[in-house]
This record gives structure tokens, sequence and C-alpha cells, in this order.
């Protein structure tokens, strides 16, 4: 209970599994399942020296954007008492089309919330897993709706006081890189600082080349 279970691969004959088995505030955990005997043997752990319990929890909620919409996002806070006026990293998924933040461990996301700053990953149009009229919704959208789906996550949060309005900053890889730097033109003021790492800025060698 509790956790995600993933079924990564399966012998030849179909007798054993590879399982890993992972949560939000636990690191991936290998297992090998006999499925002749429903036997399960633990193989190794990811990150053996993080305790668990001093990791962050990640918390889906869904929020109506500007033009009506139900977005779902993830929201990841630090532990501690201090649940208001929160430093914040916006950090948008790559793809666009296609992928999607999902619950389970991030390292990532847990390196900043072991540093005191809350996470927002935003699911925006586009993204995969909420069926294809939503992925299809974020066509030709790239610098336009998409962009306004995480300027309004982020606007949701902000709203709320869980983040500082004036610690606020945003970051991302690939597309996300591109999110990033995009964010200061379409909500301008909205973000103290934007890092792009590797991401899609030259959308023409993109389309020719890439």
């Amino acid at each position: 209970p509790g956790r995600s279970i993933r079924v990564m691969n399966y012998t030849v004959d179909g007798q054993q599994a590879v399982v890993v088995i992972s949560s939000d505030r636990e690191p991936p955990s290998l297992y090998i399942f006999n499925t002749k005997d429903g036997t399960i043997r633990h193989r190794i752990d990811a990150y053996p020296w993080l305790n668990p319990n001093d990791l962050a929890a990640m918390r889906p909620f869904w929020f109506q954007a500007s033009d009506g919409v139900e977005i779902q996002a993830y929201l990841t806070l630090p532990n501690g008492d201090q649940k208001q006026g929160l430093p914040m990293i916006v950090l948008p998924h790559g793809g666009p089309h296609g992928p999607r933040d999902m619950w389970g461990y991030n390292p990532e996301v847990q390196f900043f919330a072991n540093r005191g700053i809350a996470v927002l990953q935003v699911n925006f149009r586009g993204s995969g897993g909420f069926g294809k009229k939503f992925e299809k919704s974020g066509y030709r959208k790239w610098g336009g709706r998409i962009q306004q789906d995480i300027v309004d996550a982020t606007k949701f949060v902000m709203d709320r006081g869980i983040a500082a309005k004036d610690r606020t900053c945003i970051y991302g890889a690939s597309f996300g890189g591109y999110s990033a730097l995009q964010a200061p033109v379409v909500a301008p003021g909205l973000y103290q600082c934007a890092v792009g790492l590797v991401g899609v800025y030259d959308l023409d060698l993109l389309y020719n080349d890439g």
C-alpha cells in the first residue's frame, strides 16, 4: 500500500520478473518475482543510505486553468513546520507531447526539498497519461497555452500563500528548458530567475536537423 510497483522485464519463459518498488519518499528497490510459486526476493536498493523519513512527500492536486480546463499537478513541500511563504522552484517536464510528471521518487525534487524549497510540477496540456484529446490540445501551443498552464499553476500555489511571490524561480531541461526561458516573456515579473538545462531553444534547428 502507498507504493508504486512496476514490472520491468520477464525471463523468456515468463517464470521470473524484475520488479521495482518505490514511493515518493522511498527510492526504487529491485526485486525478483517468481511467477510460478509467487515468491519475491529483494536484490538491491538504489540509495540505501537515504532515510525515507528524511524525504519529502509529493502531493497531487488539480486546479482550474485560466480558460476553465482542469489541470493536474504535483507539489512537494520540504519537511518541517513551515508550509507558507516558502521559496519555490517550478519544474516543467520535457517532451512536451507524451511525457508527464509521475507520482514517485524523484532525486532532483528531493534535492531541492531537502534544502527547504517547494517544488511544483505541472502536467500541462500536451502531457501524456490523460487521454489523446488532452495530449493533442497542446499541439502548436508550445509558446502559448502550455506556458499559460504553467503560469496558472504557479499563481494557484502563490495565491494560497504556500510559495513566496518574491522567491519563486523556474527551471527545466529539454522542453522544460524552453518553458523556463519562455516564462519571463509570458509572465514578466512572476519568476525571480529562470534556468534552462539542455533546452530546446532554436525551433528552426530542431525542425530541420533534430
